[in-house]
């Protein structure tokens, strides 16, 4: 098979291009697309610019991050993912991907897709509704800095919102649409009513549902839910609260002193400070009851 024949068979089954033909992938890709290769840390993507090329990734790993005080690892992109294709699409620098492992990924040139996107407005206009966890990173960011709460969650809630999150009409040219709860879907939307609008950038508005979000919110001001799934906090929320009973009532007895039994732990003193690490774990297999060779450790 030739090269650019087999290149384009690979990428036609790859997010965004599995839903054009393709003989349009081959006719577009035609001399266009090269092998190349990154070392770990290489950037395929550097932070704050529109790529100059889409990659597919063949071969290793690569991180897309996070923009933070530290860079925060948003996903693992493996072989057969596709990176560039969302910035370029939609003009936003928002993808930012460092190689992970030495990698090797076919280039297609921006201005090759680009013509993609013009010769099939359909198809580029399904590309450009989806939104993705490099916009939304640093917009749930950005919400949780303005409302006093933990940043490092904005990774996870974005990773909880975005399969529910959609892009809603645009504001007309020199309005500001708010980030705030709106009672009603955007016109010509199937979003469900109440919904929370995100601003991101080019007139893009991000839409999610407010209750979802809500919850969200409220479980990081509440200690004893931070270790809970966002799974978890739904199914609590559907449970009903059982009525109070004082007639029955029992203080609460106070837990035992050893978290792994009742009973104390044996106690081993060491002979000599060599010895100390061997008396630790002696006492460690009794309070848990397993079986202790000594003679195995020694070996």
């Amino acid at each position: 098979m030739p090269e650019t024949a087999q290149h384009s068979e690979i990428l036609s089954g790859a997010l965004p291009f599995k839903d054009l033909p393709e003989k349009d992938l081959l006719k577009a890709f035609n001399g266009k697309v090269e092998e190349v290769s990154f070392e770990t840390g290489q950037e395929l993507i550097p932070q704050g610019k529109i790529p100059e090329a889409l990659f597919l990734i063949r071969e290793g790993s690569a991180r897309l991050l996070g923009a933070a005080e530290e860079p925060v690892s948003l996903e693992l992109l493996k072989p057969g993912s596709v990176v560039g294709w969302f910035s370029i699409a939609n003009h936003l620098p928002c993808e930012w991907v460092r190689a992970s492992a030495s990698l090797k990924a076919l280039r297609i040139p921006a201005d090759v897709y680009e013509k993609l996107l013009r010769d099939h407005p359909d198809w580029a206009s399904t590309v450009r509704s989806r939104t993705s966890l490099s916009e939304l990173f640093p917009l749930i960011r950005s919400l949780l800095k303005e409302r006093g709460l933990p940043l490092a969650a904005a990774k996870q809630i974005a990773i909880e919102l975005l399969p529910q999150a959609l892009v809603v009409e645009s504001p007309a040219p020199g309005s500001q649409l708010p980030a705030s709860i709106s009672d009603s879907p955007a016109s010509g939307s199937e979003l469900p009513s109440p919904i929370f609008q995100l601003p991101s950038s080019n007139g893009r508005s991000i839409s999610v549902p407010s209750d979802l979000l809500t919850a969200l919110l409220e479980a990081l001001s509440t200690p004893s839910s931070l270790a809970l799934s966002s799974v978890e906090q739904s199914a609590i929320s559907n449970q009903q609260p059982a009525a109070a009973s004082t007639s029955n009532f029992q203080p609460a007895t106070e837990p035992p002193p050893h978290s792994l039994g009742a009973a104390p732990p044996p106690f081993h003193k060491a002979s000599r400070p060599e010895e100390a690490v061997l008396a630790c774990l002696k006492m460690l297999a009794g309070q848990l009851d397993l079986p202790f060779r000594e003679e195995m450790i020694r070996s």
